[in-house]
């Protein structure tokens, strides 16, 4: 049984040798660690360079030529994994040394899935806990899985359901046979790696949960994802007025992605012949969404209303900055915006 570690850097200078260490104190030895670095401007790569040169198991580096973003840049690492078995791991975590024995072990009680994942302890910057765990914020349904020797297999006739929804589980929680993750190229660039690979997991088989925290889940206010309101928010009354500022004049990228998102789930099922209730629901959302956007400002707002209080979603950053895109902008440029959402998910459909 081969093992490797995927991992993504950008400018992670701060923590990227104690992750990398971390990974080679392991109880059960990884064969080889995969870093795929999206141009950092630091001193990231050297430092992964020095750790390859005194590591007595293999590493390969690999610098992109281009700005990937955290979706693509995962992606490049998992495309060059040779293992049986791919971890996944962020650059400023810290492992536990029974991470990769206790997901074996999973691996074997249930030999049958496609991939396991585990929960993990927020912590600061010092690695002191802050009482709270990954999947307290990722998927608070996690604590209540009837777990069985800390253990429950998800079929995926039932929680495919919630993987399309959204994401249901953190990618550096997560371990997946290489056989199945060769399926899962290319990854959606509308949305983070870890929804893609949640989806895609239980789209083909069945996934096992494992209720230990088997790595320290670092929070220092920049993580690209994950669980910063565990920590005080000190950006400042200026940088929200930017973010929110830059949120407004692209608010349109959220339909995009949604609806890009939903033709990469869709050609995903039919490739690999999935049927779905929740799949058709999720298509025939992203096609109001698309009719609402589309109408005269008034309807469209009406009609956004009515869906997103059907969601229970009204008056969230979803539902705003998806109104103010239809207030914003005229009923031409939207539908010039949107053509190519209009001509797949209504005329296509109709």
């Amino acid at each position: 049984m081969k093992i490797s570690i995927v991992v993504a850097t950008y400018n992670g200078e701060k923590f990227i040798e104690e992750q990398l260490n971390s990974f080679v104190n392991q109880t059960v030895m990884p064969n080889e660690i995969v870093i795929s670095d999206d141009n950092s401007t630091d001193s990231t790569v050297d430092i992964c360079r020095k750790f390859k040169n005194k590591s007595t198991v293999e590493v390969k580096i690999f610098n992109n030529k281009n700005y990937h973003g955290v979706t693509g840049n995962f992606e490049n690492a998992a495309k060059n994994a040779t293992g049986n078995i791919v971890f996944f791991s962020d650059q400023d975590d810290v492992w536990y040394e029974n991470k990769i024995e206790e997901t074996l072990k999973a691996f074997q009680n249930y030999p049958t899935c496609v991939g396991v994942f585990s929960n993990a302890d927020c912590v600061d910057v010092n690695l002191n806990k802050l009482g709270a765990t990954f999947n307290d914020s990722c998927w608070p349904k996690f604590k209540f899985l009837p777990f069985k020797e800390d253990m429950y297999l998800l079929k995926s006739e039932k929680y495919l359901k919630s993987a399309i929804a959204g994401n249901i589980l953190g990618g550096c929680c997560l371990a997946i046979k290489n056989h199945y993750l060769k399926e899962m190229f290319d990854f959606c660039p509308y949305t983070y790696h870890d929804n893609w690979l949640s989806y895609c997991m239980l789209a083909l088989g069945d996934a096992v949960a494992i209720n230990k925290s088997l790595f320290a889940y670092r929070l220092h206010g920049n993580n690209t994802v994950g669980c910063n309101n565990l920590l005080s928010n000190r950006k400042g009354i200026y940088k929200n007025f930017i973010k929110f500022k830059n949120r407004v004049k692209n608010c349109k990228k959220i339909y995009v992605d949604e609806a890009e998102r939903a033709i990469y789930l869709k050609n995903f099922a039919d490739k690999h012949n999935v049927t779905n209730r929740a799949l058709d629901y999720q298509q025939n959302l992203v096609r109001k969404k698309v009719e609402a956007a589309t109408k005269s400002k008034i309807s469209g707002i009406k009609m956004l209303n009515t869906i997103m209080s059907e969601l229970g979603q009204k008056y969230t950053n979803d539902h705003i900055f998806q109104s103010l895109y239809i207030v914003l902008n005229s009923k031409k440029k939207r539908n010039k915006d949107l053509q190519k959402y209009v001509d797949i998910f209504i005329k296509n459909l109709k």
